[in-house]
């Protein structure tokens, strides 16, 4: 039901400092947009006369906090009570930020492939293009990895001749300067699909950090630009009294960036992204 006067909140912890797991506080915000998600995406869906608006959140988070849990609160504003989406009590958890996928530093080139192209794993199907990314991973700085890898996939491909399966490996770019604690790691792919995705991991010691199902559909430029929201806060985790912070521009000078819609999260600073 489209109730135009709902509110949305989300709410986190801390994963961080003094506040961490909601020690002291709890974060909270009010969702930045609402898009209705069009009928003719689930043929199920529609059938079954289910439609979908899609709350939109980007708010931001001081790397030296994070984010360790998020969750939802939905208030109809009819006077009844508000109901809470938080995984059964468990809240939504993000389990590591030592290594994220950087979309807005990632790019995708479309190279047309012709008869005198070489032939390689990714064009021998006569495809006439292919695409190369060059993508970008940013480590926590203190991971100090070992090794930085993905382990790409794309399924997607025109007429379904193979599926696309291959592990990249990282390397430290000095090119790009490091920032809010994170330096950055790049590497390419050659891929004839449409739906490239990775599990992308970084090794420290006896430790692997993973971001998994990592996609690649919105890259660079096509990285949409939010105009991030404000922040309240409510003591310890119970409480409805929200004080908003920032005012001014000083809330536009953040160390993180989160877009939030309900299953999926980026976090970062505007060129960090961290997707669930």
């Amino acid at each position: 039901m489209n109730n135009a006067k709902r509110n949305v909140t989300m709410l986190w912890c801390d994963k961080y400092g003094d506040n961490k797991n909601c020690g002291g506080k709890t974060n909270t915000a009010l969702s930045v947009s609402k898009v209705a998600e069009n009928p003719d995406i689930s043929a199920v869906a529609k059938a079954l006369g289910y439609s979908f608006l899609l709350y939109n959140f980007v708010v931001p988070i001081d790397t030296n906090a994070s984010i360790s849990k998020f969750w939802f609160k939905v208030d109809e504003m009819d006077g009844s009570a508000a109901t809470t989406y938080d995984n059964g009590g468990s809240g939504y958890p993000l389990d590591q930020d030592q290594v994220l996928f950087v979309p807005m530093l990632s790019r995708v080139d479309i190279v047309p492939v012709d008869a005198t192209s070489a032939q390689t794993y990714t064009n021998r199907y006569g495809q006439n293009y292919t695409r190369i990314y060059s993508l970008v991973a940013a480590v926590r700085d203190g991971v100090n990895p070992s090794r930085v890898y993905a382990e790409a996939s794309d399924v997607a491909v025109a007429g379904f001749p193979v599926a696309i399966s291959s592990t990249i490996e990282f390397k430290q770019n000095s090119s790009f300067p490091s920032l809010a604690g994170y330096s950055f790691y790049t590497s390419t792919m050659d891929d004839i699909g449409l739906q490239l995705t990775m599990d992308l991991h970084a090794v420290s010691g006896q430790d692997t950090y993973s971001q998994t199902f990592v996609q690649t559909l919105l890259l660079a430029d096509k990285v949409p630009y939010v105009k991030p929201g404000a922040v309240g806060t409510t003591s310890g985790t119970k409480s409805a009294a929200v004080r908003l912070v920032g005012g001014g521009r000083s809330w536009e000078v953040w160390h993180a960036l989160v877009v939030v819609v309900f299953g999926v999260v980026y976090l970062g600073e505007p060129l960090l992204g961290w997707a669930l």
